[in-house]
């Protein structure tokens, strides 16, 4: 059984599908990314 993702994690995976996918963001942008979503997430 799947253990229920905590809003954080579904928030990054959200931007990231959105960044990736549907804006076409360069994978080398990825990193610096992440990294604002951590940030965000730490203030969630």
């Amino acid at each position: 059984m799947k253990s229920a993702s905590t809003f954080p994690t579904l928030l990054e995976r959200f931007f990231m599908d959105r960044l990736m996918r549907q804006r076409q963001v360069s994978p080398r942008n990825t990193p610096l990314r992440k990294e604002t979503i951590a940030v965000l997430r730490s203030w969630l």
